[in-house]
């Protein structure tokens, strides 16, 4: 019995390369396996506790999880995506349908394209051929031998000595399952792009703290006729006109309360009182440093896969006080920190960083900020929503095809 595998391999490695790349995804797929069986343990130690029960009451003892050891096995496993991206770097733009291997292009037809696609998206896994007709083109009625003849074309598109440097290997195999032909994908990564990331609500929490000190302020002014909405509608007012004076951060909102104290103040200040009101801004930047839920498991597997670059805006002395204390910093190739995010300010990321604006994607919470002005500047966007999103950042979102909205910061994992 015998099982058909196939794996992408570069066409020019020499002896050393092909064997080092080869045990690479050996040991990709051994540090997978054992990742998710570690991951499953956990989750059911989590779900019931330290003992589970089997349907027959019968207890069953769970192996104690060591979360020490689950992220060394994460550690091996980034190890050897990153040894086998170095020797076998493999990068498809799915919406031309243009695989580039070792720098040389090579057009491929759409069913071509939707195979390699599916191949890149599931690194280190086994399909066989009815799972890749109905996974990988969405016909299940694909007949097997209809599936192998893709394959056969798609491995002669890719080792053609003219065109590519790379070849789609087949080679047959024994092992369980036999009898049936499987297509073996370890050896392909998944595309490399460049994901720029914001910072405040996205990566780390931000808004609260400025919310909290206006809730506060508005405590303090206890002003008799207007409402707390009424209040807050003025700071807002008085925000956005100062926005291009003062600037973002918390010394410019210290100075927009003090503005507004002045202006709705229905008494002259009392001793003291213009300091509580300065001292509500200042206040928010020895808040404590709150990473948001799933951010740095994440980015500990897109760091490895995939460019980061950091992109914030604000005060810059702030603004990079904030990443040295969120520790996320070694995760990225570069922090930029810009006065503002707007249109401009994208075309200018991607010029001086030599970046691709079509295969460049800008990730945060802000329609404002984030989405809108990166879309203009022909970026692909993820928008994450945030509960607690400055108004000021809040605007209708460009009706746009490269624009994907998730729920968590954790969904990057599935989209990258």
């Amino acid at each position: 019995m015998t099982i058909t595998s196939v794996a992408l391999h570069d066409g020019h490695q020499n002896g050393a390369e092909a064997s080092g790349a080869a045990d690479a995804r050996r040991w990709i797929e051994i540090y997978s396996r054992l990742v998710e069986f570690k991951e499953e343990l956990l989750e059911r130690a989590n779900g019931d506790g330290a003992n589970g029960h089997h349907q027959n009451g019968d207890v069953l003892s769970y192996e104690k999880v060591d979360g020490a050891d689950l992220e060394q096995l994460r550690s091996r496993l980034i190890h050897w995506q990153r040894v086998h991206s170095r020797l076998a770097p493999v990068d498809l733009d799915d919406k031309l349908g243009i695989v580039t291997l070792r720098g040389e292009a090579v057009a491929l037809t759409r069913r071509e394209n939707q195979l390699l696609s599916f191949l890149l998206e599931h690194p280190a896994r086994y399909f066989d051929t009815r799972t890749l007709a109905s996974r990988a083109w969405h016909d299940p009625h694909l007949a097997s031998e209809q599936v192998r003849t893709y394959v056969v074309r798609l491995r002669r598109r890719l080792r053609h000595p003219e065109r590519a440097p790379a070849r789609l290997r087949a080679h047959l195999r024994r092992g369980p399952g036999a009898g049936r032909d499987r297509l073996d994908s370890i050896g392909c990564l998944r595309p490399r792009q460049h994901l720029v990331i914001d910072g405040d609500d996205t990566l780390w929490e931000n808004n609260v703290y400025f919310e909290e000190a206006a809730e506060e302020f508005i405590d303090l002014l206890d002003h008799s006729t207007l409402s707390r909405a009424e209040v807050r509608s003025v700071l807002d007012d008085i925000e956005r006109a100062n926005l291009a004076v003062h600037g973002y951060g918390s010394a410019a909102f210290g100075r927009n309360l003090e503005e507004t104290f002045h202006r709705l103040a229905e008494r002259h200040p009392a001793a003291g009182e213009l300091d509580r009101v300065r001292e509500l801004g200042r206040r928010i930047l020895a808040q404590p440093m709150e990473i948001r839920p799933g951010v740095e498991e994440t980015l500990g597997y897109l760091a490895p896969r995939h460019e980061l670059t950091l992109f914030t805006k604000g005060h810059a002395e702030e603004q990079q006080l904030k990443v040295d204390r969120s520790g996320l910093a070694g995760y990225f190739a570069r922090v930029v920190v810009t006065p503002e995010k707007d249109e401009g300010a994208y075309r200018r990321l991607v010029a001086d960083n030599g970046l691709e604006a079509g295969q460049t994607w800008m990730i945060g919470n802000s329609p404002r900020s984030d989405v809108n002005p990166a879309l203009a500047a022909g970026l692909r966007a993820v928008y994450i929503p945030h509960p607690r999103t400055w108004s000021l950042e809040v605007e209708e979102l460009v009706e746009s095809d490269r624009l994907v909205i998730l729920e968590s910061f954790a969904q990057l994992r599935r989209l990258f």
